[in-house]
Parts: C-alpha cells; structure tokens; sequence
C-alpha cells in the first residue's frame, strides 16, 4: 500500500486507523474470540452471537476503506475473500 517510510503515508495511516478502532470496539463489546497481529496485518475471529452488531461495526469500517479506495485507487485496492 503506497510508497515511504513506515508511517509516512495517509491513505496506510486511515486504513490502520480504521481496522484498529474495529478491533478496539470489538473488544469493548465481547465480540472478539481471537485476535493475531503483525507487520501490515490484522487477522480476528469475532464471537458469533452477536452478529448483527458486528455486522453493523463491520459495514463501517467497509464503508470508510470502500471510501478510500475510491479516493486513492492507485495507493489501495479492497479484495473480499468469502
């Protein structure tokens, strides 16, 4: 995604920025079963009780990244994996 240094580039800081309040809010809310981090990644599995508030967070958060491809179409590209 993009090109600088780490930490340099907006359209990088607004999707981390984005998926991390995702992942702040699930844990707030008990929707979190697991989580694994990394350099560039985020991997969740989310408790299935409660779908359809996650659902909604979700739709969000897609929502703001759809925006931002949108916006920046040479920086980001969305791939759903089903």
């Amino acid at each position: 995604m993009g090109t600088g240094k780490k930490g340099e580039n907006l359209v990088c800081a607004a999707v981390s920025v984005l998926l991390q309040s995702f992942l702040v809010y699930c844990k707030k809310e008990g929707l979190l079963k697991s989580e694994s981090m990394g350099d560039g990644l985020l991997e969740m599995e989310l408790q299935p009780q409660r779908q359809e508030l996650t659902r909604q967070a979700l739709d969000l958060v897609l929502c703001g990244l759809e925006s931002l491809q949108k916006d920046h179409p040479k920086e980001m590209k969305i791939l759903y994996k089903i």
